[in-house]
């Protein structure tokens, strides 16, 4: 299927969870109306999502449940759900702690294997600086243990909790399984460690299909990825500065610029884990209120910070794609006005090797993207030079008309350049495997399906278009006999 900007976990999970995504404008954005920065997962950021997006109506709202994921789909029952740790509700389900405790969990084994998955990912770390491959990023303990959290903790927890309520006859399941994307995030999307972790979830998977022999119901599995992902190395690494400093550098000095990178996907799962053990009693609240503080040097911890006076310029970056905002400024400024401000700006965003192209609005209300090529008017299809976004697709339009219409997009709009013959992507987080914004096959993730249900499209083209296929898969199997 195809993901429409901007190919990320929150905007694929609400419109394949909702059937709704407009206005989440990456992983990470900023918000002038109320100075808020969104991260999607950011428990408070997560939870204002699914108020935004909620009518009721979503895929998993027939007494079904969500297991690790950002939003809930209008699930009743929500275990590791970013958007609803913060609730602090009592297990009032014997079926949550039940799930958290299963007996098909040997935490002894599972105590050992994370332990050999830290040590694991400190020698394959070595072993690629030692062999010299590139694109790579530092990775130290920090990362070992996060990798050890999300690929083989949260994976043998979140299966628990799967077959848990399987045996229960749950009607519908959606379970995220971060392990490979993190892995692809820090290492690279098909190396040794990556591909380790795919293994790992068809091992995950294996579990479910043996489960689902002893269950009361049938099931049927749907498997699917949220979004692709692109191999690159980083704006930084090529040009030897962040994003931000390249705009800092070129606005007067008494600006101050801030970026927004400072989590990725897979960070806070600490923090789902200790929500999951709050909800119990005895030993479990003691944990819940011990856990947070143990894990916030490894992202674990919960909240925000007070709030403070806004930077005079906010980058917020998802991959190769970034909106930068002028705070001063309640509404999106034209081109026109931002060359009045800041002459010569756009100019040279636009003609930096380590930005493919620019999106800004016209004075008239047209989308216009600049790039070295040329510019291209998008409202009405009319060229100034060649095609600059001919290296990003043939939806490359639709897309970025589909994200320049969105309220907190951003005053500016950059993609990372992308290499044509190889693929990869510029992206300005600091992470050798990205996605968020166009190029290579971040926009183009799977679904795999049992051949009796048919697709109505083919491709489905946006999160929004899988939900509706999905509504469609639970009315047919309603309707069927076994």
């Amino acid at each position: 299927w195809i993901a429409l900007l901007p190919p990320t976990t929150p905007a694929s999970q609400a419109g394949i969870l909702h059937g709704r995504n407009d206005g989440i404008a990456g992983f990470r954005w900023y918000e002038k109306a109320s100075a808020r920065l969104m991260v999607a997962n950011h428990p408070d950021d997560a939870a204002e999502i699914v108020r935004r997006v909620s009518d009721g109506k979503g895929l998993l709202a027939d007494d079904g449940a969500s297991i690790g994921n950002l939003v809930t789909g209008d699930a009743p029952r929500s275990y590791l759900t970013m958007a609803t740790i913060g609730e602090g509700k009592p297990a009032d389900d014997g079926r949550r702690l039940r799930g958290f405790l299963a007996t098909s969990v040997n935490y002894t084994r599972l105590l050992v294997l994370v332990v050999g998955e830290m040590a694991k990912e400190l020698y394959q770390a070595e072993r690629q600086r030692g062999r010299l491959v590139e694109p790579r990023m530092p990775r130290g303990l920090h990362y070992a243990v996060e990798r050890a959290v999300t690929n083989i903790a949260l994976r043998t927890v979140s299966t628990a909790f799967v077959i848990e309520e399987m045996y229960c006859g749950a009607p519908t399941i959606y379970v995220d399984y971060t392990g490979y994307d993190a892995i692809a995030h820090h290492c690279g999307p098909e190396r040794e460690e990556a591909i380790d972790a795919l293994v790992g979830i068809d091992r995950a998977i294996g579990s479910l299909v043996k489960a689902a022999r002893q269950t009361s119901r049938a099931y049927r599995l749907v498997v699917l990825s949220d979004h692709g992902q692109c191999l690159g190395a980083t704006f930084s690494q090529r040009h030897g500065q962040p994003l931000e400093a390249v705009i800092a550098a070129l606005l007067p000095g008494e600006m101050s610029v801030v970026g927004t990178t400072d989590s990725v996907e897979s960070a806070g799962m600490g923090r789902r884990i200790a929500a999951e053990l709050s909800r119990g009693p005895g030993l479990g609240s003691l944990l819940a209120r011990v856990l947070p503080r143990a894990l916030r040097p490894f992202g674990g911890g919960a909240g925000r910070g007070a709030a403070a006076a806004p930077p005079d310029v906010v980058v917020a970056s998802s991959g190769n794609l970034a909106h930068v905002y002028f705070t001063s400024q309640p509404d999106r400024m034209t081109d026109e006005a931002i060359e009045t401000r800041y002459p010569g700006l756009i100019e040279a965003l636009s003609r930096h090797p380590g930005i493919g192209v620019l999106l800004v609005r016209s004075a008239a209300g047209h989308a216009v993207v600049v790039g070295r090529q040329g510019r291209l008017d998008l409202t009405t299809g009319q060229p100034g030079g060649g095609d600059p976004l001919a290296d990003y697709g043939p939806r490359a339009a639709q897309n970025l008309l589909h994200l320049e219409g969105f309220t907190n997009a951003g005053d500016l709009i950059l993609l990372g350049a992308v290499d044509s013959a190889s693929g990869e992507v510029t992206g300005f987080e600091e992470l050798v495997g990205s996605h968020g914004g166009l190029g290579g096959w971040q926009d183009e993730p799977f679904i795999m399906c049992p051949a009796t249900l048919t697709m109505a499209e083919d491709p489905l083209v946006g999160a929004p278009a899988v939900y509706r296929q999905l509504i469609a898969w639970q009315a047919q199997l309603r309707g069927s006999p076994d």
